[in-house]
């Protein structure tokens, strides 16, 4: 299930991500956005699993691209923080 629901933001990230560059660029090329997809997807982010180092780059790298778009964040920050509830544990998270 946690697999499952990271998998989804994972591809809700990248689909908004290439939705918002072929907005603010006409000119993005196939080549562009397959080495951001292939950067999201590498084993230098560890799969992008909470708590990894991995995650965290592909955050910075995320917001980074909304900046450089020009995007502004939503009510202050491009990080939304939500909690995960695995069994008895509640986990601290954050969408882009």
């Amino acid at each position: 299930m946690k697999k499952l629901i990271l998998s989804r933001l994972f591809v809700f990230a990248v689909l908004s991500l290439v939705s918002l560059q072929s907005l603010v660029a006409q000119d993005i090329s196939k080549d562009s956005l397959s080495k951001h997809v292939h950067y999201l997807a590498s084993e230098e982010l560890e799969g992008r699993g909470l708590g990894t180092a991995g995650k965290d780059k592909a955050t910075r790298f995320i917001v980074e691209q909304f900046r450089s778009a020009g995007l502004q964040p939503y009510q202050g920050g491009f990080l939304q923080d939500f909690e995960l509830t695995f069994s008895l544990a509640k986990v601290k998270a954050h969408n882009v």
